[in-house]
């Protein structure tokens, strides 16, 4: 299942890079509907997968999206692949509300995905 999920992230960050290099407003679109779907799914694999290519196309913008997910009450126990995303892009400003996960009742991926990012 995870070779099919990178798989299936590379293919759409192959896509979205000739798109940028080919018309950057139609990129600009469709990062923002990916946000948009992103914010509105309850599917935990479509999230973790946008996840995976907002970090993989270092989409620092989407850092609030990330972080405001992983407080889901639905991810609280399956949002190690959030915070894995997490990792390559732009998160200094969310340091308090990533120490303030500690308090929540997190599945052991989650808390080991913490560690390595030194929260």
């Amino acid at each position: 299942l995870k070779s099919v999920l990178f798989a299936e992230i590379e293919q759409a960050e192959d896509i979205l890079i000739a798109l940028k290099a080919k018309n950057k407003s139609d990129y600009n679109w469709c990062i923002d509907n990916l946000k948009l779907h992103f914010c509105l799914s309850k599917d935990i694999l479509l999230i973790n997968k946008l996840a995976l290519l907002f970090s993989s196309l270092k989409i620092h913008s989407a850092t609030p999206l990330l972080v405001s997910k992983l407080f889901d009450r639905i991810l609280l126990k399956n949002g190690g692949t959030i915070i894995y995303a997490l990792d390559g892009l732009k998160k200094s400003s969310f340091k308090k509300v990533l120490e303030m996960l500690k308090n929540e009742d997190l599945s052991y991926e989650m808390k080991e995905m913490l560690k390595l990012l030194k929260y």
